[in-house]
């Protein structure tokens, strides 16, 4: 007999071992260690190394220990062999061990982790290309490391790929960007008062280059014909060689050494210069090129960092150039000299950065750790089954599922997913996804895609909970419910038909099946009224608060630079402040023709006024035939990734006076607020949309929907309200919520078996 299942779990001990605090990694430990189920101690090797500069004698704000200070020197790289990280380990007694390197303090502590059977976790900034010259000897110690590791920690694509070089399944991978704080860049008031043409930031040694992007400046200064300026922050070995090159071309260039920089004080001076250059001949990122997006500087970067390609897009948000003095002064000219192309490449570094963060880097390392517990075959007798039964798998649920399987197996719970394939006409929008350890079970449909039988018996047979949707048309979710009843059966969705006009026997029988299961996983408030309304018990009701993964989609929107934007108004007469979007599919639950009534007559009070319709759908000849005929109607047809996100860039609004569903996350995402109608059309998750904090609700009439879709347009404040009102719910609203409150749900149901 099973035991009771809490819903309370003990933390997963992490110790992590790594060189030295490090700045831009220390905000990353303090998030992690905030994370409840993660306790956090950080083992380092020594407080600092003597070719560092950094500030250590602040106070971190996560456990961490010292070890006694033990290393040699090897070709200006320091190798850490501490061996009292043995004793320190067996007096912390962790659970997951993760390594930053392969020093013999870490190597150590691998063979601790092996010893005492803890998931060891790889996690490293080394890239594919950074690490293609390793002797053999350690390519030999990463092998072996690598087939003993549960899940590797990378820093960029670059760090992926190196795992990959070595046989790692994407699986076990994770992503934990290089970041700085952003914010304090963006907030920063003090810059100084003259601006240098060039900044440089790094080490003044061979591999970074400085003397290159002095050949550079003064390459610059000869074409420009003036003198320019190029500021140089950190010390080195090469100072004094720097400072005799310049005697000999003072009269072109002005060199600035400010020497090192706080990273308190290192806005101010990036701030302060135009044009950031990165001449690195070796670097498996480059966290200064961080710095210099986040203080919305273009890059120059040479193909030899790993942020090229990455955080560094050539013609997006700087240029990725061979080391020639050449070819650099001319893209530094094009820059200095075009000032439309610079502020487009300035505001793609700001967008650019945005996407490395902390937040983002934090959760990249609690997901690995998180994951560890799913490798321990030999438990999976004393966990708990559960089998979540979909007809067809869809993109925008994956990572849910995949979330929910991990979040789940910490409690002792193992999940399981079942699905099948879509009918014909859901296989033309190519929107399936896919899940490695999902079980398959095919599904038959009849009456054009009316009736669907999915056996999925096979998979249920030992399952503690199955949950399955509520569908009159899934056969056999009936002999489930009815027949062969499992050990406990749960619905998930809606509660009822949000659009059926009027009631009919199949009405009648999905409310009787409401009430005939053991738990609800309702879609939302509107959803548990409804299910609370049939009958069923409050008390076993969960409210997953449905959405969709939109992390995608927000990425897409941030990497949209101002050239796309520019001409995508270009082709379609776009006016900023005059341009409403449509996106869904196009059916008659959408009320087309209402929505085409009303852009003719806001056109009529604003001739420059447009509304973009993009979908795909029954009705789509009624929007060919409005476009063909209203040019304040464009068709653009189907359209995904960064070419809809693109469009949610150029908007200023949506309309959609018919059904709101799940489509309402993409104006959220992009910050744009819904128009629409109090019709009796709704999909439950209308009841995210609050009437004057993230859109608005007309009556159902044309001349109120027309008045409140011109508020919208000709008041900027309240367009500029709703539009925040709109960014806070798609992080109200989020995919991680949605997965631990459907998590939380299960862990509520099981409990009540004994």
């Amino acid at each position: 007999m099973h035991k009771k299942t809490s819903i309370t779990a003990s933390k997963i001990k992490l110790v992590i071992v790594s060189n030295i605090p490090v700045p831009y990694r220390n905000p990353i430990l303090t998030l992690l260690a905030q994370y409840d189920d993660i306790d956090l101690t950080v083992i380092y090797c020594n407080t600092s190394e003597p070719d560092r500069n950094w500030t250590t004698n602040e106070a971190l704000s996560y456990k961490a220990i010292y070890l006694k200070k033990s290393f040699i020197t090897i070709n200006d790289r320091y190798i850490h062999f501490n061996f009292d990280v043995w004793a320190t380990l067996r007096k912390l007694s962790p659970q997951v061990i993760l390594t930053t390197g392969y020093n013999p303090t870490h190597l150590i502590s691998f063979l601790y982790a092996r010893l005492h059977k803890l998931p060891h976790i790889v996690m490293t900034d080394g890239t594919f290309k950074s690490e293609q010259s390793l002797q053999f000897f350690h390519r030999a110690v990463r092998r072996i490391v690598f087939s003993r590791s549960v899940a590797f920690v990378g820093a960029s694509e670059g760090s992926l790929d190196l795992f990959r070089s070595y046989g790692v399944s994407s699986e076990k991978t994770f992503k934990s960007c290089l970041s700085i704080d952003n914010d304090y860049f963006n907030n920063y008031q003090h810059p100084l008062a003259s601006k240098s043409d060039f900044l440089f930031s790094g080490r003044l040694v061979e591999r970074k280059n400085p003397l290159f992007c002095i050949e550079v400046a003064a390459m610059v200064a000869k074409k420009l014909g003036r003198k320019v300026t190029l500021a140089i922050i950190g010390n080195g070995p090469l100072k004094e060689k720097l400072i005799s090159y310049h005697q000999l071309i003072g009269d072109q260039v002005n060199l600035e050494f400010r020497g090192f920089a706080s990273q308190e004080d290192l806005p101010k001076h990036f701030l302060s210069s135009r044009i950031f250059l990165f001449p690195s001949s070796w670097d498996p990122w480059g966290i200064v090129a961080n710095e210099a997006c986040a203080a919305s500087l273009p890059v120059i970067v040479s193909p030899h960092a790993g942020v090229a390609g990455e955080l560094v897009q050539h013609d997006k948000n700087g240029f990725i150039l061979p080391l020639s003095v050449d070819l650099w002064a001319e893209a530094a000219i094009k820059l200095l000299q075009n000032n439309k192309l610079y502020g487009q490449m300035s505001k793609s570094s700001l967008n650019a950065v945005a996407l490395y963060n902390h937040a983002d880097a934090a959760k990249g390392v609690a997901d690995a750790v998180q994951s560890t517990i799913t490798y321990h075959p030999e438990r999976s007798e004393d966990l708990r089954k559960v089998v979540i039964v979909q007809r067809r798998l869809v993109h925008y649920r994956v990572a849910l599922f995949e979330q929910m399987r991990v979040y789940l197996r910490r409690f002792g719970v193992d999940l399981h997913l079942v699905h099948g394939q879509a009918c014909f006409n859901e296989a033309r929008r190519h929107d399936s996804g896919k899940i490695a350890w999902a079980n398959w079970a095919s599904c038959k449909y009849f009456f054009k895609g009316r009736i669907c039988w999915q056996n999925f018996s096979e998979h249920i047979k030992d399952a503690d909970l199955v949950i399955v949707t509520q569908e009159n048309k899934l056969l056999y979710n009936l002999i489930a419910l009815f027949v062969k009843r499992p050990r406990r059966i749960a619905f998930w969705g809606h509660g009822a038909n949000f659009q059926l006009q009027k009631r009919s026997i199949f009405s009648a029988f999905k409310d009787f099946t409401t009430t005939k299961v053991d738990w609800w996983f309702a879609y939302c408030s509107l959803s548990v009224r409804k299910i609370e309304k049939a009958g069923f018990d409050p008390n076993k009701i969960t409210n997953v608060k449905n959405v969709i993964d939109t992390n995608f989609l927000a990425i897409n929107i941030a990497s949209i630079d101002e050239m796309k934007i520019e001409s995508i108004r270009k082709e379609y007469g776009l006016i900023s402040g005059l341009t409403g979007l449509f996106i869904g599919s196009l059916h008659k639950f959408k009320l087309l023709s209402l929505m085409i009534e009303a852009a003719v007559a806001i056109s009529a009070r604003h001739p420059g006024f447009i509304l973009i319709i993009i979908g795909d759908g029954e009705e789509s000849s009624r929007v060919k035939l409005a476009a063909s005929q209203h040019q304040c109607i464009k068709y653009v047809g189907m359209k995904v990734g960064n070419e809809k996100a693109a469009f949610l860039r150029v908007a200023d609004f949506i309309m959609n006076p018919g059904q709101v569903g799940l489509g309402l996350f993409d104006g959220f995402v992009a910050g744009l607020p819904i128009v629409t109608t109090n019709c009796d059309l709704h999909s439950p998750e209308f009841a995210y949309l609050v009437n004057g904090k993230n859109g608005l609700i007309s009556s159902f009439s044309l001349a109120d929907y027309v008045d409140h879709v011109l508020m919208v347009l000709e008041q900027d404040s309240l367009r500029h309200s709703l539009s925040q009102g709109a960014l806070a719910s798609s992080k109200l609203y989020s995919i991680e919520n949605m997965s631990e409150r459907f998590s939380l749900g299960i862990l509520q149901c099981l409990s009540e078996i004994v």
